[in-house]
């Protein structure tokens, strides 16, 4: 409670957390308190395995990165195996890690999962973000991957799993400006479907002219 006597919402979905991983680390000494999760790596590394794809977990805002070793052939999907190759580059890497560190010099939560690249939350609705890299031969496959993933893991976790808020707002962030080669009929359609693509410079977050009010919150 604050003094002003009212819930903080932050701080109640931080402590949230914070039970939940503990839950699942299968062990007894950060269940009960005695060893804290961050001191224990293998349990940390346990909650962040597939036994628990569906979860949003805290984002770890100092991992380093470190070659995955990619392997196409554990993917049955041809899709899953794209989008997992695009989350494993260093570059994809360094553009959420920025997104998170924006988010949470605000004071933000800031969150991810096996699928969902960013979720953070400001005045009661969800932001969902899908961040991908690009060059002008795969432009539109990105853009079109990204329209796909950040739909579908808005319907499995806002309204099938009930993981994160149904008020959430989509987003696609990309390494950079796309400006010099997207067709406005591309621009149209993202708008059409409440998509705001987004994208970093000089590590701030950009967007088109229409599009400013979507990231006010962000700058």
């Amino acid at each position: 409670m604050t003094k002003s006597n009212t819930i903080d919402k932050e701080k109640l979905s931080k402590s949230a957390g914070i039970i939940k991983n503990r839950i699942l680390s299968n062990k007894i000494e950060i269940l009960i308190g005695t060893v804290k999760i961050e001191d224990f790596e293998e349990s940390k590394n346990q909650i962040n395995s597939e036994s628990h794809p569906d979860l949003l977990l805290d984002f770890d805002l100092n991992r380093s990165y470190k070659d995955p070793n990619f392997n196409e052939e554990n993917y049955n999907d041809p899709i899953d195996a794209f989008n997992a190759r695009d989350r494993a580059t260093k570059l994809h890497e360094e553009v959420v890690k920025k997104l998170a560190l924006i988010c949470s010099k605000k004071n933000l939560i800031i969150r991810d999962s096996v699928h969902i690249d960013f979720y953070t939350e400001y005045k009661s609705r969800g932001k969902l973000f899908e961040i991908k890299t690009f060059n002008k031969s795969n432009f539109k496959k990105q853009i079109r991957h990204a329209i796909i993933q950040v739909k579908e893991y808005y319907f499995k976790y806002a309204k099938f799993n009930e993981e994160i808020l149904k008020e959430t707002d989509l987003f696609i962030l990309l390494n950079e400006n796309p400006e010099e080669i997207i067709e406005r009929e591309q621009i149209e359609f993202l708008q059409d479907q409440n998509i705001t693509l987004c994208w970093l410079q000089n590590d701030k977050i950009e967007t088109f002219n229409e599009n400013k009010l979507a990231i006010k919150w962000l700058l």
